[in-house]
């Protein structure tokens, strides 16, 4: 089947991400590890519109994206993944991916970057505070995570800082917008930290 779904799609617009195998990594997780595939389909199902009024696939096309904005309704706009609603949203793009290729199948192996959370995580501490930072796309999140722990550390030097956990990234802007990293820092009361010095060291 040929069709042409419209003039601003291309086939590098659909996710190539498996969410069947995405899904499963829920279980294993606190967190979604695979932040990125996941805001990628977000973002694809909110920009996704055939806009082929006067064409005989715009049924079709319409029902498709109907189904994929169905599925992030309920799986928090796809702020996660059910793996009862994952089968849904691959069959999805690989229909849309054949239709705009003419019969191609869609890659779909691959989960994404993986980006599990960083660091130390004390269950049962006196004090926790959490921090976050925004920076562009691609930013190196290990050297990001020893840089702030370097930080806290040096601003806190009598302090006990009993750990410092990194969380998985946060893709909540569009493709172009900034990415927001957050942290908990855990510390003994008496430690007394203080945003200030981790926070202004990046402005």
């Amino acid at each position: 089947m040929d069709v042409t779904l419209n003039r601003d799609l291309l086939r590098a617009d659909i996710p190539s991400f498996s969410y069947v195998g995405i899904s499963h990594t829920f279980k294993n997780s606190p967190y979604n590890e695979y932040p990125f595939a996941m805001a990628r389909l977000r973002w694809f199902t909110d920009s996704f519109d055939p806009r082929l009024e006067d064409e005989p696939m715009y049924a079709e096309l319409s029902a498709l994206r109907a189904t994929l904005q169905f599925e992030a309704k309920l799986n928090g706009h796809f702020t996660y993944l059910q793996a009862r609603d994952a089968d849904a949203v691959d069959s999805v793009l690989d229909s849309l991916y054949r239709n705009l290729t003419g019969g191609e199948e869609r890659s779909a192996s691959e989960l994404g970057p993986h980006e599990p959370g960083i660091g130390k995580w004390v269950n049962e501490d006196e004090f926790t505070q959490r921090y976050w930072l925004e920076f562009p796309y691609g930013v190196d999140r290990r050297e990001l995570y020893e840089r702030v722990g370097d930080l806290v550390r040096a601003g806190h030097p009598d302090g006990e800082v009993s750990g410092i956990y990194l969380y998985p990234p946060d893709y909540a802007g569009g493709p172009d917008g900034l990415v927001r990293h957050a942290f908990r820092v855990f510390a003994k009361t008496r430690a007394g930290i203080s945003a200030g010095p981790v926070l202004t060291a990046f402005r």
